[in-house]
């Protein structure tokens, strides 16, 4: 999904079709309960098109099968989500070694199995959340000079040596922040959508000195599950995320796009770019479930070909 600003310049520059796409994704805009780093609105535009992708997606995850290979499947994306945040070892090498770890990689992985088994037998709020990350997180965390009581004491900042990407939220806003995204956690939408913003926002304040990626994959699951989407556990989210990484972190990145409104004299944020990829992310991980219990079904001995998803394996 396009940028407001990439429409906007579009549209000024008389592209075909452009300025018909804004006014559609500008007419169904809907404010958030959530403030940007500096008070910026949060809002989501276009929300006629994502109640249908949102509707989509729930009609395939009626076709997911019950308890498919849940814990293969739970191994299997704690090594995606592991893996999207720089571990390098591999799912077999992780289940020679997982009750005693050697390497920081393999580590990662094994604490991401134990978080996500956490998030789905406990449901995440702002009295666990330090609890889910330390799981995550024990024995492999960067920062850790920065980790804090609760949440991080110290500033972090997202990008390489080359360029910072991202400057998150100051320490000193993070209890008021964090507040406001629990509340936003009890709100009437439906509850894939508000997963969905719930991580964006958690990767976006940056609440902790590290591991900020893993916690909010762990706890969108969690979230998921405790709605009664309970056979979220046999789908491989970050899985699929891991097969388009690109997309997520340009996903994220244009979701944090300050948008001057010069007419209306404002300044907000838009974060259908990430819902509208994850509502894809997640379409693409339940088709794969759905496919691997079809290619089980043949061979008939419950290990046939799980799709893309086997790729983070690689």
């Amino acid at each position: 999904m396009e940028t407001i600003s990439i429409l906007k310049y579009k549209s000024n520059a008389g592209i075909p079709n452009a300025k018909e796409e804004l006014n559609e994704r500008l007419k169904y805009r809907k404010d958030l309960p959530l403030r940007g780093i500096e008070g910026e609105r949060i809002c989501l535009t276009g929300m006629e098109e994502i109640e249908k992708k949102v509707a989509s997606v729930r009609a395939l995850y009626e076709k997911v099968p019950s308890k498919h290979r849940v814990q293969a499947l739970i191994m299997i994306d704690a090594h995606s989500s592991a893996t999207i945040e720089g571990a390098h070892t591999t799912v077999d090498k992780v289940k020679k070694c997982f009750d005693n770890p050697q390497s920081k990689d393999d580590k990662m992985v094994v604490n991401a199995v134990h978080g996500c088994n956490y998030a789905y037998n406990h449901c995440i709020s702002a009295d666990n959340i330090r609890v889910l990350w330390e799981i995550i997180t024990k024995d492999v965390c960067e920062n850790q000079d920065k980790a804090g009581t609760l949440y991080r004491n110290g500033m972090v900042y997202i990008g390489n040596d080359m360029e910072t990407i991202h400057i998150p939220c100051s320490p000193e806003k993070l209890p008021e922040v964090m507040a406001d995204l629990f509340a936003f956690q009890q709100i009437q939408m439906d509850e894939i959508l508000k997963s969905i913003i719930f991580h964006f926002y958690f990767v976006y304040v940056h609440p902790f000195c590290d591991g900020n990626g893993r916690t909010a994959r762990a706890v969108q699951g969690s979230q998921l599950f405790h709605a009664g989407l309970k056979k979220i556990k046999g789908v491989a989210i970050s899985s699929a995320i891991n097969d388009n990484l690109h997309g997520y972190y340009k996903a994220i990145k244009d979701s944090e796009e300050r948008i001057d409104d010069v007419d209306e004299n404002e300044i907000w944020l838009d974060v259908s770019p990430f819902v509208d990829y994850m509502l894809k992310v997640m379409e693409t991980a339940m088709l794969n479930a759905i496919l691997s219990e079809n290619a089980d079904g043949k061979t008939g001995n419950g290990e046939g070909k799980r799709g893309s998803c086997l790729h983070a394996e690689a």
